[in-house]
């Protein structure tokens, strides 16, 4: 079994008992690792050279609570949590009351509703409008209709707690994540791998080794990739290890040719025989954008990544020349068609930086008193860290 360093001698027990129910269901826990209890930050580190990618952990399915299967109330402040049907496996249930135990013992829910975005105070609706210039989710996200506080509390603080991506017999299942849950995100670190049998069934979630350093100890894993923005909305925190910046909602004029839509509303593929992709996105995006091209030649895009890291910068000009040549039925090419290219590009950036330069700007002049101290240098943090990575594209 790993290790355990606490300042907190009932987390440490909890943290133990949590080991023994995932070594006793099939799980595997690398012995090498860490787990580290500090002023209530769960964490977990290793001395292990950052080259190594050995399992860390593997927790069975036998151990993966579902979410839904469970009422989840807020008792004298602490979360509470009793199983829907006694249908539930006993070891699901184990772990997700030492999972709650431990949220209980390091305060994580006071944590969560002080860093969430959309408990500070709440946000200002003005506030929030300026979000949904970018991300139109903002408003439901951050202000959902129909919801009591309590609600939104305990929705908002398990949706950065979830994996919703796990498939089993057919059915998309939100799985809570015991141990995997204490280690931090870095988009840079290897992702989450799901196990399954030869039949295909799913079997539990295995995670890799990664740090960013051999010098560092704190172990990190890729939750999945959100732009900053995103990742604000859903998370709370300014993501600075993010590989790219999701462009605002966005027409641009394509000379002779039509109109580029970027970040314009699609009908769900799925009610339109799935919507075609493109795979010169493919490179600087893991969620390829769906497309529609009217008579006209006039094209939407679901959505377009702004690739931010140095050595990807280079995939946006292939990608928006692709676009471009379907709008043309593939009839440019050469020389015009990289100036075309280049000039939406210019565009793309230019509106983009304008945006995080504005939204800087209106938080600077406004008065601010209606916002906590950290929401003011959170939204500050996420605007100047967009302006500044989208600025590299002006440079080059």
């Amino acid at each position: 079994m790993a290790h355990i360093t606490s300042d907190n001698p009932e987390a440490s027990k909890t943290l133990q008992e949590l080991q023994e129910l995932v070594i006793e269901n099939g799980g595997h826990i690398h012995p090498d690792i860490n787990f580290v209890v500090n002023n209530n930050s769960l964490s977990i580190e290793s001395p292990l050279n950052a080259s190594n990618q050995d399992h860390l952990l593997y927790i069975p399915d036998a151990c993966l609570p579902c979410y839904d299967d469970f009422d989840i109330t807020l008792k004298n402040n602490e979360i509470a949590i009793s199983p829907k049907n006694q249908s539930i496996p006993q070891s699901q249930q184990q772990a997700f009351n030492l999972l709650i135990t431990l949220f209980n013992l390091t305060k994580k829910l006071d944590e969560h509703r002080e860093n969430f975005p959309g408990l500070l105070q709440p946000l200002p609706e003005e506030i929030i409008e300026l979000l949904g210039k970018k991300d139109p989710s903002a408003k439901t996200q951050l202000s959902p209709p129909g919801k009591t506080a309590e609600q939104h509390l305990l929705d908002s603080f398990f949706h950065t707690r979830y994996l919703s991506s796990v498939r089993q017999n057919g059915e998309r299942k939100r799985v809570l994540l015991p141990m995997i849950d204490f280690i931090n995100h870095n988009a840079n670190a290897l992702p989450f791998t799901t196990a399954r049998a030869d039949s295909g069934n799913f079997m539990g979630i295995i995670v890799c080794h990664w740090k960013d350093s051999d010098s560092s100890r704190e172990c990190f894993v890729d939750y999945y990739p959100l732009d900053p923005m995103a990742r604000f909305l859903g998370y709370g925190f300014v993501d600075t290890s993010a590989n790219y910046i999701q462009s605002i909602p966005l027409s641009i004029v394509i000379e002779s040719v039509g109109c580029l839509h970027i970040n314009n509303k699609l009908p769900k593929p799925e009610e339109q025989n799935k919507l075609p992709t493109f795979e010169a996105f493919s490179k600087i995006d893991n969620y390829q954008p769906y497309v529609q091209i009217d008579q006209s030649g006039n094209l939407t895009l679901s959505h377009l990544a702004i690739p931010i890291k140095d050595d990807e910068t280079k995939h946006l000009n292939p990608a928006i020349k692709h676009a471009i040549q379907m709008m043309s039925g593939k009839k440019l090419k050469g020389k015009k068609l990289e100036r075309l290219a280049q000039k939406a590009q210019k565009t793309l950036i230019r509106e983009n930086i304008k945006y995080s330069q504005n939204a800087y700007k209106y938080l600077e002049n406004r008065d601010n008193s209606d916002l906590t101290e950290s929401a003011l240098s959170t939204l500050q943090q996420l605007f100047q860290f967009e302006h500044q990575q989208l600025s590299k594209y002006l440079k080059s």
